[in-house]
């Protein structure tokens, strides 16, 4: 009896602890590290975001005892970044991070102690900051998309993207029920009311969110959709993907977003849908 409670106090301790940091412009903690189990830091964000001003920057003073990646091109489309242990115990060292105006100091010691495991940690960013980052993500993607206006008026969609639609909406196309609406006016578009119809989706090709734009007043267009998947576990990934908008009447727009991540539709998680209207409304959807 004895035996299997200490076994099971193991198999806890190499599970390891989950901490959530607070990712402030300048942060600093202590990080044991246990050898050949090592820690993963979670980023709000890729690491390689093109939008990262200044880009990832790091450098690791105890390599003896300590590693981190250290080819900055295996971090491609990652928000994770791994450090492991390599010394016996007692061993001191830092690693600093800077990206996107975020600057971390983390102090490393080598721990022997399988209880000290810290197997996650997430860095969180405060609401503020978190509103901030889409607000202009928001913003540089409607500058885009003002600047591009006229010629895509003219070209359409490419080519792809209509085989895309076609291929979504006519080969087999398999359906998920949402019917989930959400009214304008204050907490929303001021004039129009979006109702989620359903999920589109062919399994390991293409994924859709199907949804419609009631307007009681004056039409408008939308001009982008952000949309954010966020895990259980605290992850969150930005899916990339195109919108595609049709007149359905004088009042009504029919919308689909495609993607090709499967996020869109996983049971797991839960959808952060940001919507840009072309006379500047912002609507926040939370499924």
């Amino acid at each position: 009896m004895i035996l299997g409670l200490c076994l099971a106090g193991e198999v806890l301790a190499f599970r390891g602890q989950v901490l959530n940091i607070t990712l402030k412009e300048q942060t600093q903690f202590i990080l044991p590290v246990v050898p050949r189990l090592g820690t993963r830091l979670i980023f709000p964000f890729l690491l390689d975001d093109a939008e990262l001003k200044p880009p990832l920057n790091y450098k690791l003073t105890n390599t003896a005892n300590f590693a981190v990646t250290r080819n900055a091109d295996h971090l491609a489309g990652q928000n994770v970044f791994l450090i492991t242990a390599l010394g016996e115990g007692g061993e001191i060292g830092k690693l600093y991070m800077s990206m996107g105006g975020y600057n971390l100091a983390i102090n490393l010691i080598v721990s022997r102690k399988v209880s000290d495991h810290i197997s996650d940690i997430y860095l969180d960013l405060t609401e503020q900051e978190r509103n901030f980052l889409i607000a202009a993500r928001i913003e540089t993607i409607r500058k885009q998309l003002q600047t591009n206006y006229a010629s895509q008026l003219k070209r359409k969609q490419t080519l792809l993207n209509r085989q895309d639609l076609a291929a979504l909406m006519i080969r087999g196309v398999k359906k998920r029920r949402i019917k989930q609406i959400y009214r304008g006016g204050k907490n929303g578009f001021k004039t129009a009311d979006i109702y989620l119809d359903d999920f589109l989706y062919l399994p390991r090709a293409f994924y859709g969110l199907h949804f419609w734009v009631e307007h009681y007043g004056k039409k408008f267009a939308l001009l982008s959709l952000v949309l954010r998947a966020k895990h259980r576990i605290g992850a969150e990934t930005v899916l990339e993907g195109h919108l595609f908008c049709f007149d359905a009447g004088p009042k009504l727009d029919e919308c689909i977003y495609i993607s090709k991540d499967d996020h869109l539709i996983q049971r797991r998680t839960r959808l952060h849908i940001t919507l840009t209207a072309d006379n500047n409304e912002i609507h926040h959807l939370l499924y």
